[in-house]
């Protein structure tokens, strides 16, 4: 069965919209970057209808604060996930997701290696709807 993916949010940098990794690594540099980097071990992230901001963070292996905040309408979450799944094929959490209603806000720490990490929204089809991002963790 063939999926179609959902339209592209008009937020989102036009080379995503292209569909793949490697059409959008070509046309990089076109887009613009929305990598964020974090010399602290504080990670300050904006949630709403439907973005996480910043969109992909860079921040040192270690333990890492993550402070969420809801400024939409509706209620959201964030989870740090392993890139890769479980063989079985399950996801690979490093959090519980705190349930955050508009207007409030939530703060964990997570003890992360080097690598590639999903955050996204659990909270129903959210993380479809662009509730995503990157985290990436350098040595």
């Amino acid at each position: 069965m063939v999926r179609s993916m959902p339209p592209v949010p008009h937020h989102r940098p036009p080379c995503l919209a292209v569909g793949g990794f490697l059409a959008c690594a070509l046309l990089f540099s076109a887009c613009g970057s929305h990598l964020v980097t974090v010399d602290s071990s504080e990670v300050r992230l904006r949630i709403d209808e439907f973005n996480i901001t910043p969109q992909t963070v860079q921040v040192h292996a270690g333990r890492i604060k993550i402070a969420v905040v809801n400024v939409g309408v509706a209620t959201h979450d964030v989870e740090v996930r392993a890139d890769h799944t479980q063989k079985n094929g399950d996801p690979i959490p490093y959090n519980v997701p705190t349930v955050l209603k508009p207007g409030e806000s939530t703060t964990f720490k997570v003890l992360l290696k080097p690598g590639h990490y999903k955050l996204l929204d659990t909270v129903a089809n959210h993380a479809d709807l662009g509730d995503y991002g990157t985290l990436i963790v350098v040595p």
